[in-house]
């Protein structure tokens, strides 16, 4: 079977992380072009996946296994499963990509070992020539590029026969490389990679979290795109699906105090079941905001505020050291990086189905800086003033003031403020 991207179009497809044989049903009836079970970092056994290939193969969907090294014990359960193809991780040199191919290929091609009786042999139904054959030509390998080694070679690696194409693995790409998984530098090393590998007219492809960040890679003319993995798109989905019917929760509630200031219906905070789930919905805003400033630098910060948002410290004690950054998007922390953030006793003061205002405690860890086993200590604590605004279905931060800030003595942070 040719490769799903062979015939000149775009093809789509996903990881699979969740053990489960109806996960591959459903993704199936979705209509995607290949599914790979991740058999690198999933719970997977060969059982599993052998199932797993049975039911793709049984719905006419292309299946590929994430194997989890390059040897021949690593990639002989998923070829005896039958599927399609595999993705090989860490694959750095031609070296190796050609030491995949051995394991993959039977003698006199490499040293993969033969049984009739597996799916690929039809259970004994092939003769032994068409089996080696199909085993030998029929089978799809993509190596993944994820170190700057591979980056550099992506092209003499795709020029190895019996590799079928590259894909670039972005995470692993910047821990091997040392750069931020959200920075220029690495968007730059991705495309100057999979410039290199089509120049040498290999097949190329990606990775993307979402079908909107999935658009640069279209355009950039890539052979296949993965979209996330089978656990993102449920928990996404049911994410969704929880924030559309809170939505309406708050909506009836704010029908049945109509008449609130400025047209918007008031909802004093009162212990009422529309209230919690006020509460519980700015709870979630303002932690996924420090959690975003804490583990991702702050790139999507924005994303939590509307665009005219206001920022400001009142009444700031500082009894140690502090470093002010400009602004929470795009910062690089400079001194010990915060670790942690921690908000506590967040209450709504008011509300309506407009706007709210709420007010929470903020406390900061940081490490010291010092590797492998920094030691993480409380560094900051302050009232964090946030007013909300409900802009297409969700609250987004209109101002934030940050007020009684302490900073713990001997300590010194990269305080994100405007």
């Amino acid at each position: 079977m040719s490769a799903p991207w062979a015939a000149g179009h775009l093809a789509i497809g996903t990881f699979v992380k969740i053990p489960a044989p109806e996960v591959v049903e459903l993704l199936a009836a979705a209509g995607l072009d290949l599914i790979v079970i991740d058999a690198e970092h999933g719970a997977f056994d060969a059982r599993t996946v052998s199932t797993m290939v049975a039911v793709a193969r049984g719905h006419g969907l292309q299946v590929f296994v994430r194997v989890p090294g390059h040897a021949p014990r690593d990639v002989q359960p998923a070829l005896d499963a039958g599927a399609d193809g595999l993705f090989v991780p860490h694959v750095n040199s031609r070296q190796i990509a050609e030491a995949v191919v051995h394991s993959c290929r039977f003698p006199p091609l490499g040293n993969r070992g033969g049984s009739l009786f597996t799916r690929p042999g039809d259970w004994g139904g092939l003769d032994a020539p068409d089996y080696v054959a199909r085993g030998n030509y029929d089978v799809t390998i993509v190596a993944q590029i994820e170190s700057s080694e591979a980056a550099a070679a992506a092209g003499e690696i795709g020029a190895v026969t019996g590799i079928d194409a590259v894909f670039i693995g972005p995470f692993d790409l910047a821990l091997a490389s040392g750069l931020r998984p959200e920075g220029t530098e690495l968007r730059d090393l991705i495309r100057w990679t999979e410039q290199r590998a089509a120049a040498a007219g290999v097949p190329v492809g990606g990775l993307a979290a979402t079908a909107e960040s999935a658009a640069p890679l279209v355009e950039r003319g890539l052979d296949f795109v993965l979209v996330g993995n089978d656990a993102a798109l449920l928990t996404r989905a049911a994410r969704g699906t929880a924030e559309q019917v809170r939505s309406l929760l708050l909506d009836a509630a704010g029908a049945q105090h109509a008449g609130g200031v400025g047209g918007g219906a008031s909802m004093t905070p009162d212990g009422s079941a529309a209230v919690r789930v006020l509460r519980e919905e700015l709870i979630r805003v303002v932690v996924a905001l420090w959690f975003e400033i804490d583990h991702h630098h702050g790139v999507a910060a924005s994303a939590f505020f509307t665009a005219d948002a206001e920022l400001r410290f009142e009444d700031a004690t500082f009894c140690g050291t502090a470093q002010i950054d400009d602004v929470y998007a795009t910062r690089a922390a400079r001194g010990p990086r915060v670790s942690r953030h921690v908000v506590t006793n967040l209450h709504v003061v008011e509300a309506d189905d407009r706007s709210a205002r709420a007010i929470s405690t903020l406390i900061l860890y940081a490490d010291d800086g010092i590797p492998p086993l920094p030691v993480t200590t409380p560094a900051l604590i302050a009232d964090v003033h946030d007013t909300f605004e409900r802009h297409d279905g969700r609250y987004l931060i209109r101002s934030r003031h940050i007020e009684h800030l302490f900073i713990a003595p001997s300590t010194v942070l990269a305080v994100p403020v405007a």
